[in-house]
This record gives C-alpha cells, sequence and structure tokens, in this order.
C-alpha cells in the first residue's frame, strides 16, 4: 500500500455489522453507511484510521467477492468471504471440523504487516456488462479471519 499501516480490517456488510461494531472490533468510530451489498476495507496506523474504501458485492459460481473499479471500469478486486469445510483441514484448523456445515463463513478479516500475505491471482470473467479482468484475494491463514460461529448461517 502507498500509506502507513499496522492493521487492516475486511468485513462484508451482510454478516450484519453495524456502526457500533465496527468501532467495537476495530476500536474505530465512524460512520461507514455500509448498503446491503457491501465490503467495507479499512487501514488503522497506531490506532488511527488511515483510509477506507467501501466495494459493492458481487456474487460469482456461487461465492461472494467484493470489487472496485480502484483498477479502472474493466478490472476488479475480489475478496473471498466463504470456504469450503475441507479447506480447514488444509490449514490446520485445530476445533471440531464437524461443527461446521460444507460451507464455512468469514466474519471478517484482520490483517497486519507480519501476517500480510494473501493469496491472490487475476483471471479474465466474462460480466454482464463485457468481460473484467478480476484479481483475486483471499487469506493464506486462519490468524487472518474470524470465522462465523459453526452452524450461524444458513446454507
Amino acid at each position: 500500500m502507498p500509506f502507513q499501516w499496522d492493521k487492516a480490517y475486511f468485513f462484508l456488510e451482510e454478516n450484519g455489522y453495524s456502526n457500533y461494531d465496527i468501532k467495537s472490533i476495530t476500536g474505530t468510530k465512524g460512520d461507514f453507511d455500509l448498503g446491503r451489498r457491501d465490503v467495507l476495507i479499512l487501514f488503522k496506523y497506531h490506532n488511527h484510521l488511515v483510509k477506507y474504501q467501501i466495494f459493492e458485492v458481487y456474487d460469482h459460481a456461487d461465492l461472494k467477492f467484493s470489487f472496485s473499479l480502484w483498477g479502472g471500469v474493466n478490472k476488479t478486486v475480489a475478496i473471498g468471504f466463504m470456504m469450503g469445510k475441507s479447506s480447514l483441514n488444509e490449514l490446520h484448523y485445530s476445533g471440531d471440523i464437524n461443527q461446521f456445515n460444507d460451507t464455512v463463513y468469514i466474519k471478517y478479516y484482520e490483517i497486519t504487516p507480519d501476517n500480510d500475505l494473501l493469496d491472490a491471482g487475476c483471471d479474465t470473467d466474462k460480466y454482464f456488462q463485457g468481460t473484467i479482468k478480476t484479481c483475486f484475494l483471499g487469506f493464506t491463514n486462519l490468524k487472518q479471519v474470524y470465522l462465523e460461529k459453526p452452524y450461524n448461517k444458513q446454507e
């Protein structure tokens, strides 16, 4: 990032975050005014808000991603908020995996510069407005995400 930060948070509004919830988790007070289909990304440095951005949600192939037009009209950045239960085994989840349905939902991301390595890749995708280049971001370890409680969401 072209600015200093020491914590970043990614929130999916669909998980029911209010301004009070965001303040409770991040210590950051603000009026983030998330719509029903938005994702909030905020960066902090020494407990002060440095930058935040609200992204629209893009549903694709039964996965939920956020996307931004920061990269231009035909480019998007996508952030995953769900995974298969089998991924928990691969990531050495220490809890009882059987408490989850087949789909595991991510409540929010919390990333620090010491733990900022994300899984990334790009692909070209057909979208209702034409073809777009989508770059995907996802977590690389369970220390970067907080999971929804088992059976908290309906499939």
